[in-house]
């Protein structure tokens, strides 16, 4: 997974565990549109990965909430993670495997 992320992200990106099963991802100087084709990018990259156990063969996806700082509004990172939960719920609930946006914030995919 971290070759993935190695060689999808720009190295000013930061990516790390957040909680159990979350991580985060900060993508500095990158709007909403960016933001949204990088996720999603990586989506489909680790959704066509082939996985294994001793037993069989699997493949795994993941849902991801995205949110934005803007600048002149200042905001505290716990106001960008509470969005992007946000966010991750409401793609878990809409199916799981997708990438959502920020409430009301228009992503041309």
């Amino acid at each position: 997974m971290s070759g993935l992320l190695k060689g999808r992200l720009r190295r000013t990106d930061l990516v790390g565990r957040y909680g159990g099963e979350e991580f985060l991802l900060l993508l500095p100087d990158c709007g909403p549109e960016h933001a949204f084709n990088v996720v999603d990018e990586l989506r489909e990259i680790f959704a066509s990965l082939p996985m294994s156990t001793a037993v069989q063969g699997f493949y795994c996806s993941f849902s991801a909430g995205i949110s934005c700082s803007h600048a002149g509004i200042e905001e505290s990172a716990d106001d960008l993670v509470v969005r992007a939960d946000e966010s991750l719920y409401q793609a878990k609930a809409g199916g799981r495997n997708r990438v959502v946006p920020e409430t009301g914030k228009k992503v041309v995919a």
